[in-house]
């Protein structure tokens, strides 16, 4: 994990990457000689301005020490102190702030199965009036949504816990994994962070370090999902830019039909038919902003379809509507009629892969 310009070396620190075990080295970004502090399982070293640009994370200060857990654990998951046979009885129920369907549906649906009741919301206001009304044992606040965003609904939240006496965890869920995304989402008071797409193992982990004991889901569905490393490819639909990204991410789409059940074709159906639909409504949506200037509307919208694309493991208009989201200016009024045909026929495409993975 490289840290920026600063030095990492308190008792928390320490006690946080000895919950985790071995493996965590901190790379601090710095021109001052190297420095090694090397204990029984830790090490704390400053190396040179050049190595931040190969580690595969990198975090910006101020680091909370709440973001320096989230990353850690997302590196090498706790093993609970504790590991009972039975669900843990401490989480039984979640408030999910999501605002895209197709997402609504797959994370109810993984917390179903962990044994855990689920409310759900589809924005920051909504998440914030739950709270005053209800008490919940865990909250997932997607980051981006309308209305109120995850980090305003938060700053929101967090006083009306303290008021109740509360100290419920926030967990944040964001199609965005940076550094800088992370770093908000510290700011603003989130305790956790899973980043999209997630695995119901994913949420077990975390829910686990939350509760100390193991949570559990249920059994494994096997299938023959194409692994990580097939070529997952239909360049029917690709026009030159995309040709080397695969169609289908063979771990996000895995983690879709595990949650399946004994039917998991019936469950992807089900779930691409939502999927469908709602690309057509978001990039209705997107083109409509996109004609009326409005580059907040056309950025949430991006956000919703790359959301939603992320989950369901369609990685080319995932990347391709990542990239409108951080940047339109390169976007063209003329081009939307042919942007619009590239996404049904990549929409096409996912299904053709994802069909002949069954």
């Amino acid at each position: 994990i490289g840290a920026k310009s600063h030095h990492l070396t308190t008792p928390e620190l320490k006690e946080t990457i000895d919950a985790h075990h071995e493996g965590v080295i901190l790379f601090e970004e710095s021109s001052e000689p190297p420095r090694e502090i090397i204990d029984d399982t830790w090490t704390v070293g400053s190396y040179g301005r050049e190595l931040s640009s190969s580690l595969p994370n990198y975090l910006a200060f101020p680091i909370s020490l709440t973001l320096l857990r989230s990353v850690v654990a997302s590196e090498h998951p706790a093993t609970p102190k504790h590991a009972p046979s039975e669900r843990s009885s401490k989480i039984s129920n979640a408030l999910v702030a999501e605002d895209v369907p197709v997402n609504q549906v797959i994370i109810s649906e993984m917390l179903t199965r962990l044994g855990i009741s689920v409310h759900i919301v589809s924005d920051g206001k909504q998440a914030v009036e739950a709270v005053e009304q209800e008490n919940f044992d865990v909250i997932f606040m997607d980051c981006q949504m309308p209305i109120l965003d995850g980090f305003a609904a938060t700053r929101a939240i967090k006083p009306i816990l303290k008021t109740k006496g509360l100290n419920t965890p926030v967990i944040a869920l964001s199609a965005g994994t940076s550094s800088a995304e992370q770093a908000d989402c510290a700011k603003s008071g989130m305790d956790f962070f899973i980043g999209k797409p997630f695995s119901e193992d994913d949420l077990a982990n975390t829910l686990s370090q939350i509760s100390g004991t193991a949570v559990n889901g249920a059994t494994e569905v096997k299938t023959d999902a194409p692994q990580r490393d097939s070529a997952q490819r239909d360049t029917s639909s690709v026009d030159g830019e995309y040709m080397e990204i695969d169609v289908l991410d063979a771990d996000a789409f895995r983690n879709l039909i595990s949650i399946g059940g004994a039917d998991p074709k019936s469950f992807f159906k089900k779930l691409f038919t939502g999927f469908e639909r709602q690309a057509q409504e978001q990039f209705s949506l997107f083109r409509t902003a996109a004609e009326e200037n409005k580059s907040d509307d056309l950025r949430r919208a991006a956000h919703a379809l790359k959301s939603m694309s992320a989950n369901m493991g369609a990685l080319r208009i995932r990347e391709k509507f990542a990239r409108y989201e951080k940047d339109p200016s390169d976007l063209r009024v003329q081009d939307l009629g042919q942007l619009e045909e590239w996404l049904e026929r990549e929409v096409r495409a996912y299904d053709k892969v994802a069909q002949a993975s069954f």
